[in-house]
């Protein structure tokens, strides 16, 4: 890949991983998420498979007989599954 697509992956991947990080550890969530985000560990556990899936996607090129961009495809849309679960509310609310 050339570095003008690399360098917005990596930033984008680390901003997610650091997101994610903070909502698992404190549950902190970024203040325009917090009255959408009703479980935020899980909301951080998403977050860091979409930063991973961003890594795994950067290996993807038709040199490779390995199919990772279909992996970060998979993982992204199991991530953003787990995003809108996570913005749902409990069912005893």
């Amino acid at each position: 890949m050339h570095w003008y697509v690399v360098v917005p992956f990596v930033v984008m991947s680390m901003f997610a991983a650091v997101g994610g990080i903070v909502a698992i550890r404190t549950g902190w969530v970024l203040p325009w998420l917090r009255a959408k985000v009703f479980r935020p560990r899980l909301w951080g556990y998403a977050s860091l498979l979409i930063a991973a899936c961003l890594a795994v996607e950067m290996f993807d090129s038709p040199k490779t007989h390995f199919p990772f961009g279909d992996l970060g495809m998979a993982g992204t849309l199991i991530a953003l599954s787990m995003v809108m679960v996570a913005g749902r509310p409990d069912r005893a609310r």
